[in-house]
């Protein structure tokens, strides 16, 4: 494999490596055996000391044994099923596929990905000789704790004017992170239990003449899906009015078609469109505040007119 790496393999004598793998299986694990458990763990890299630190020694040998044989697979994915040796058996097949431009291409593959670790590397020990962002310094903290420090001696073995930067950066994360849960939480739409249809009717307010477009459904809920689909409304900028005096139509009233037809698909159980809606609204509130003081005062306003013509009535 070592010639494989460097480009120096054919593939005869690829294929006839493999064999010798499979051939000498027992051997090789008896040689395995030898060493010793954490040696083991050792050699076999990152993810089988992490995966096998709890196994027993054999099960660690066959761990190894089994990393040898995935070798040849060079770097693919191998599907096999579950038989005991269908794992061997279909590296086998990719291994009797294997030509010279495939083993070529497995050689700049590795080399690419070497190049690529090294940027890694280069960009880690960059930012934790000068820390920039919050995971710049998460990272430099987690580097003296593996080496054996304390939390509190990774923070003080940072500069003074670091130590207040990262106070900083962990506040203004923790500030963002609350906000986007609080976003989130008023962005919720839910569908109802029960779903209906309904129709939408293109009207006017009938005081001040806008456009209005009346969601009237086609059932009538129960008490908890009432409210579930009036709170979707809500996100939606609409509300329920029972109104009809002066020709007004009563229902789920929005000021746009694209709000009642997002909640006419709510009512229907698919939230996606109100969902999106009721991001739009976010946005273009966060963009016009002066529009969502304008569309609350609206509102208020809307209310006020309605407990007026209920108590007339």
């Amino acid at each position: 494999m070592a010639s494989v790496r460097t480009g120096k393999a054919t593939p005869e004598a690829f294929k006839a490596s493999f064999e010798q793998v499979v051939a000498n299986e027992a051997a090789i694990k008896a040689e395995l055996s030898a060493k010793t458990k954490a040696e083991l763990l050792r050699e076999g890299g990152p993810y089988l000391e992490m995966r096998y630190a709890n196994e027993k020694k054999d099960g660690v040998v066959d761990a190894v044994y089994r990393q040898m044989i995935g070798e040849y697979a060079l770097g693919e994915s191998v599907t096999y099923g579950m038989a005991r040796d269908s794992y061997q058996k279909a590296v086998r097949r990719m291994v009797e596929a294997t030509d010279a431009d495939k083993l070529a291409q497995y050689v700049r593959d590795r080399e690419a990905a070497i190049q690529e670790a090294e940027v890694r590397r280069t960009a880690r020990a960059e930012a934790m000789a000068n820390p920039q962002t919050l995971n710049d310094y998460r990272s430099l903290m987690n580097a003296h704790i593996r080496e054996g420090k304390t939390r509190h001696e990774a923070f003080l073995m940072l500069t003074p004017e670091q130590r207040i930067r990262y106070d900083e950066l962990e506040a203004e994360g923790t500030r963002e992170a609350r906000e986007a849960r609080k976003r989130a939480a008023q962005n919720e739409v839910r569908a109802a239990g029960q779903t209906t249809g309904g129709q939408i009717i293109a009207t006017k307010h009938t005081r001040d003449g806008y456009d209005l477009f009346v969601v009237q459904l086609a059932d009538r809920l129960s008490r908890e899906d009432y409210n579930t689909v009036l709170a979707g409304a809500k996100r939606l900028g609409g509300r329920y009015s029972a109104f009809r005096g002066n020709g007004a139509v009563p229902g789920f009233q929005f000021r746009t078609r694209e709000d009642a037809e997002a909640f006419l698909k709510l009512t229907g159980g698919d939230a996606a469109a109100a969902k999106d809606q009721v991001e739009q609204r976010r946005d273009a509130f966060a963009d016009d505040k002066s529009q969502s003081a304008v569309e609350r005062l609206t509102e208020m306003a809307d209310r006020m007119e309605q407990d007026l013509s209920l108590i007339h009535i």
